[in-house]
């Protein structure tokens, strides 16, 4: 099960504004199933230790909240028990690959991965190894000539 803390600052109606908002949550095993789209998205699901969590909010005109005024809490599931260290990350549209910008490891159990992150996207816990290989690498894996 992934949990969401939303803090006070994100309802803040100095931050909405009067009307309400709406959270998107959509929860999926692999980045596939979460994220419409790309073979890059898909070449990397095996990268991913934890479920995925594709989370957004829109305010009630439509417009969707980019940058968050406090960091929200999320706990990721782990797929199996592990005793390697996992980032959590986001994926990164622009760059085809996992990132740490923005995005904080709070603490890992054998179950559960807890991030803070003060903005929206696709969320996932890669190993650290996973993550240190492909900053070496330029991020070749994620190209179409790769």
């Amino acid at each position: 099960r992934i949990l969401v803390a939303i803090p006070a600052a994100v309802l803040d109606k100095e931050f909405v504004g009067s009307g309400r908002i709406m959270v998107v949550a959509i929860v999926a095993e692999h980045e596939a199933e979460a994220h419409t789209g790309t073979a890059q998205a898909s070449s990397a699901t095996s990268e991913s230790s934890s479920g995925i969590l594709h989370l957004t909010i829109f305010l009630e005109n439509g417009t969707q909240i980019r940058k968050l005024p406090a960091p929200i809490e999320i706990a990721l599931p782990l797929r199996n028990a592990s005793s390697e260290k996992l980032n959590c990350s986001f994926w990164n549209v622009s760059l085809n690959a996992w990132s740490v910008t923005g995005v904080t490891t709070k603490y890992q159990n054998t179950t559960h991965v807890v991030c803070d992150t003060d903005h929206l996207s696709m969320f996932g816990a890669v190993l650290r190894s996973s993550l240190q290989v492909l900053e070496c690498s330029g991020l070749s894996l994620f190209t179409e000539a790769g």
